[in-house]
């Protein structure tokens, strides 16, 4: 029986897509009204991205429009919590904006310049690509725990100012300091955070030279077709 494109689009994986971006406009409705469910929503949507393309596997439904619409819900998630937080933190709100745009801007051109390469997919690294960009898309134990550090250290941010977790005290040169023990694991994930905007540097920096190189190789070509018809 063939494949209709109703059939794709309810594939399985692709109806998780949907509640994913449904979950995702939920929490950011209630991100400031009510921020357990709104974060509840966002995990929810978190959650569902780690298990939609074991879905479309089992099920043998993966599909271009499934890994569109799984992009296209990624670039809404961080970014809509980024948003959040300029409103939380209002004395690093360019610090998060730029963040942001960077992510999103650094993703495009590193599409852009893996389609101009004709590879099938945006995770297949030319050799010639700076060394984190390799590590990052190579290697998948740094690729899952820069992704995951990355995710969960923005929403312990987000957490951290309403509830910062049971408080500890200690005393350090005889003064003491409380703080909250949710701090822990934002210490923990913050190196991960620092590795992928990094990784976001390096891949916007390299993404705009490959096409620029891409678009001089086109403009040489297409002068040294002229000059020879001249000939």
């Amino acid at each position: 029986m063939a494949v209709t494109s109703s059939d794709v689009l309810l594939y399985f994986a692709n109806i998780v897509g949907y509640s994913r971006v449904i979950a995702l406009f939920g929490a950011y409705y209630y991100f400031h009204t009510n921020w357990v469910l709104g974060l509840g929503l966002y995990l929810y949507s978190f959650g569902m991205d780690m298990v939609d393309g074991t879905i479309a596997r089992a099920f043998n439904q993966s599909s271009r429009f499934g890994a569109a619409l799984d992009m296209m819900t990624d670039k809404m998630s961080t970014p809509g919590l980024f948003l959040a937080l300029t409103y939380l933190y209002p004395s690093f709100k360019y610090f998060f904006l730029f963040t942001m745009f960077l992510d999103i801007i650094s993703h495009y051109f590193h599409v852009t310049s893996t389609l101009l390469r004709g590879v099938k997919s945006h995770k297949i690294i030319d050799p010639s690509e700076p060394f984190l960009i390799r590590l990052f898309y190579g290697n998948k134990t740094f690729f899952t725990c820069t992704c995951l550090g990355h995710e969960i250290f923005v929403i312990l941010l987000y957490v951290i100012y309403h509830y910062a977790g049971p408080l500890y005290t200690f005393t350090l040169g005889g003064k003491e300091y409380t703080f909250g023990l949710l701090y822990l694991p934002a210490l923990l994930t913050l190196p991960w955070f620092i590795s992928k905007t990094c990784v976001h540097v390096v891949q916007l920096a390299a993404s705009a030279r490959a096409i620029a190189e891409h678009d001089a190789d086109a403009a040489n070509k297409e002068a040294k077709g002229k000059t020879s018809k001249k000939m």
